[in-house]
């Protein structure tokens, strides 16, 4: 196998075996079991998407929307179950920025360190003479 793969493989299980993904795991799976608060859960989904899908087409977003979405809201804040599952996702999402921002890094480091070989390759080669001409002239 690959052995960027192989890392990648080994990375996930990691994921999938760490407490804020297995607890996140756990809270939606309580939720969803849960009629009520499932359906509380999908009720505000739909209301905050309805307003962002607006917001971001520049369509005015009416009083009775806002007020509707404050009252699901509100409901949401009332469900303690719901606020553990939001606070979970937020751990979540804040370890996955983490990954990503180390994977970046890594990219850019390597970038970095593939042009200062170019570089001292070049250097090298510019300085040195061989058969009577700077090594970067010859094939």
């Amino acid at each position: 196998m690959d052995p960027i793969l192989e890392q990648a493989r080994k990375l996930a299980e990691l994921l999938a075996t760490d407490s804020r993904f297995m607890k996140l795991r756990q809270l939606e799976h309580d939720v969803l079991q849960d009629q009520e608060k499932r359906r509380l859960l999908e009720d505000y989904e739909k209301s905050r998407m309805t307003i962002e899908m607006k917001q971001r087409e520049f369509h005015p977003v009416s009083p009775e929307e806002k007020h509707a979405h404050a009252e699901i809201t509100k409901k949401v804040h009332a469900v303690p179950a719901l606020l553990e599952l939001a606070r979970a996702q937020a751990d979540y999402a804040q370890m996955m920025d983490q990954v990503n921002l180390s994977r970046l890094s890594h990219g850019v480091r390597a970038a970095s360190m593939m042009r200062r070989c170019l570089n001292d390759a070049l250097a090298a080669t510019c300085s040195l003479v061989a058969f009577g001409r700077a090594t970067i002239e010859h094939p």
